[in-house]
């Protein structure tokens, strides 16, 4: 029902575009510039937008879900850890694109976050900023986030697959993060099928999905564009 329902989602918002069903224009049109490089005022411009989709009914019946932002999140639970996984975020991205540019009339570029570029340093990244980004860290055994645009959300989803109202939780690692440093990404480049690349399922009841899976996006193509065309349309798992 849920996969239905994002197909419905997705035909109101995404339509049949070159650049949906093609890596290369995806990435092309989804310029992946990081957050931090931004101007004050498109950082503004973006998180304006979120809140906005934070703002939009719900129209798909979707269990639990009260917004735009949330259905999005609903389509987000279904996927799993298979091969599907990066094509899956892929149209996700795209659909998350569209919305916030036709339902919140955002006219700039989606940002992703160059997470290599702050390995082991996330904590200090300007994306986490109060004002112009997203908050920081969460606080205490919960993980509330207490300040920045979303610090007084509450979300209908999660943890899990459980239907609960709470807050937007973060747990912060500068020790984990260094795993995004290049040498990793490298090694991941050397891959002979992305199968072996599956990132682990991150939570989208966080704003940074967006940021973060833009930048995942941009790895997955930098891979696919080392085999053409045998890599775009790879499929296993």
């Amino acid at each position: 029902m849920i996969l239905a329902k994002f197909a419905l989602l997705l035909a109101g918002h995404l339509g049949c575009s070159r650049r949906a069903v093609r890596g290369r224009d995806m990435h092309h049109d989804i310029a992946a510039t990081s957050l931090p490089t931004l101007s004050d005022e498109d950082k503004l411009s973006y998180i304006d937008a979120e809140l906005c989709l934070m703002g939009k009914k719900a129209t798909l019946r979707l269990n639990g879900t009260k917004n735009k932002f949330e259905e999005l999140q609903a389509a987000h639970q279904i996927q799993a850890g298979i091969a599907a996984f990066l094509p899956f975020h892929r149209l996700l991205m795209h659909a998350h694109d569209n919305l916030i540019r036709e339902e919140c009339g955002y006219e700039g570029t989606q940002p992703c976050w160059d997470e290599s570029r702050e390995a082991g340093d996330f904590t200090t990244s300007d994306v986490f900023d109060p004002v112009l980004g997203f908050g920081g860290d969460g606080v205490g055994d919960t993980g509330c986030i207490v300040d920045g645009p979303f610090a007084e959300y509450t979300n209908s989803l999660g943890p899990g697959y459980w239907i609960t109202d709470h807050c937007i939780t973060r747990f912060m690692s500068n020790n984990a993060s260094s795993s995004a440093a290049q040498e990793f990404l490298d090694v991941c480049y050397k891959k002979e099928t992305f199968v072996d690349m599956i990132d682990g399922v991150v939570s989208s009841g966080d704003l940074i999905i967006y940021l973060h899976h833009t930048w995942l996006e941009k790895v997955f193509w930098n891979w696919q564009a080392l085999d053409l065309p045998a890599c775009l349309t790879e499929m296993g798992g």
